[in-house]
């Protein structure tokens, strides 16, 4: 069972989603075996993703993160391609600096590096939060 969650509704239909209001997710607690951020963490500013991330523990067993890497050209991507209507912070951390605020709110972090083809200007970085 898949359920989607964003801030703002975009019209997607092929999954049930939920619009996620002041950091709460509306979810009972434990609701889910995992919980997937794809891409999101840097739309968020950076004092509200700790919330948003002891949220998602808090209903999920297990988190998985596929998050941007900081770089010139994630910044430039978002600039060009994300909806107006998206919050667009860009509030984009390195690995290292990711890992550090895991571990400040007590989650345990795994990171794998990303592999991809050498011609894809994006860098990404992937965690398994426990």
């Amino acid at each position: 069972d898949v359920t989607g969650v964003d801030v703002v509704d975009f019209g997607t239909d092929y999954v049930k989603k939920a619009i996620i209001n002041d950091n709460k997710l509306p979810f009972k607690a434990n609701s889910f075996d995992y919980a997937t951020f794809n891409c999101v963490l840097h739309h968020i500013d950076y004092k509200n993703q700790a919330e948003i991330l002891k949220e998602a523990k808090r209903v999920a067993k297990e988190i998985i993160i596929f998050e941007d890497k900081k770089n010139p050209a994630s910044y430039m991507w978002d600039r060009a391609f994300c909806p107006k209507k998206m919050h667009v912070p860009l509030a984009y951390r390195h690995a290292k600096d990711w890992m550090r605020l895991f571990r400040k709110i007590r989650l345990r972090p795994y990171y794998y590096e990303v592999k991809r083809p050498f011609y894809y200007p994006l860098k990404h970085l992937l965690f398994v939060l426990k």
